[in-house]
């Protein structure tokens, strides 16, 4: 069973491969999962030649899968798509097999809202034919993958930081990942005087849920990062590291770029993707989630009306 460090940390790569894979590698992934979640009765449908409407089939409850990952937004082709139904249900027949539920996952969930007048005739059509018509996005995919063993996890994401690996968290962790966020981050000379932040600034800045959690997890540890600065022989590390994040934090906002691909790029620096083991992992959540609310990345909330 997943601690609740696992549960934060896997959802979070999870959901970062659920945004950003589109068409094909999207299909490999969501058959990858599939198979490992069902092994005995799921399979993949080769569609070189044309998959009959059918993109995955589940043998034992009669459901076929039909995954849509397009790299834009295209209304009319996910419409189109929803005619899948009518193909599944033609295939099946040809071959004498009761469909008995069908799953659009459909990755675009704000399209998924646009055609949903078409979705409910759909659904109203399937319950006449006696099938189950459900549509998937990221909760509704996640509810497979969280029920995978750990290894399998582990196989899909790598190794997972776990609440012992943060509550053992100690200076030898935390000074690897400092020293790789130095030696990878831009350098900066001047540098940001850390401060206490506004008890609420986790909920000003439209992060998600799942990056939420990922802080409120991290800030379990967030007195070790402190005394690790106040310990260690340069006391102007911690305020330059914080100039750090707070320039990077700036480019990326100034780019445009959305609140969690911000902290995702943030964690990315940290060392998310670079560290294997659980204690490294558990010191990367622990440190951005310190720098989070020690200096200026992200807004503290203060020019707001209540």
């Amino acid at each position: 069973m997943l601690d609740k460090f696992q549960r934060v940390h896997f959802r979070r790569e999870a959901n970062l491969k659920y945004t950003k894979l589109t068409r094909t590698d999207f299909e490999k992934w969501f058959h990858e999962i599939m198979e490992q979640r069902y092994p005995s009765s799921y399979q993949c449908v080769e569609s070189m030649q044309g998959d009959g409407g059918i993109d995955g089939i589940d043998i034992d409850s009669g459901t076929i899968y039909q995954v849509f990952a397009p790299i834009k937004s295209d209304k009319a082709k996910t419409k189109k798509k929803l005619g899948d139904l009518e193909t599944a249900k033609k295939t099946m027949q040809t071959h004498n097999a009761q469909l008995r539920r069908w799953v659009f996952c459909n990755k675009d969930e704000k399209l998924t809202k646009e055609v949903a007048p078409e979705l409910m005739t759909l659904k109203q059509k399937a319950e006449k034919a006696n099938i189950k018509l459900e549509v998937w996005g990221f909760k509704a995919f996640w509810n497979e993958i969280k029920q995978l063993p750990i290894t399998d996890l582990d196989g899909l994401f790598g190794e997972s930081p776990t609440e012992a690996s943060l509550d053992e968290l100690a200076f030898p962790e935390i000074g690897e990942v400092i020293k790789y966020i130095c030696d990878n981050f831009p350098k900066v000379n001047r540098y940001t005087k850390i401060k206490i932040p506004p008890k609420d600034k986790v909920h000003k800045n439209g992060l998600s849920d799942i990056n939420i959690d990922a802080i409120i997890m991290g800030r379990r540890q967030e007195k070790v990062v402190s005394q690790y600065f106040n310990q260690i022989y340069d006391k102007t590390e911690g305020n330059r590291i914080s100039e750090t994040y707070k320039s990077s934090y700036d480019e990326l906002k100034l780019s445009g770029m959305k609140p969690d691909d911000i902290f995702e790029e943030l964690l990315g620096f940290t060392g998310v993707h670079h560290f294997t083991g659980q204690k490294n992992l558990a010191a990367v959540y622990a440190i951005l989630s310190y720098f989070f609310s020690a200096c200026d990345i992200f807004e503290d909330g203060k020019n707001e009306k209540p």
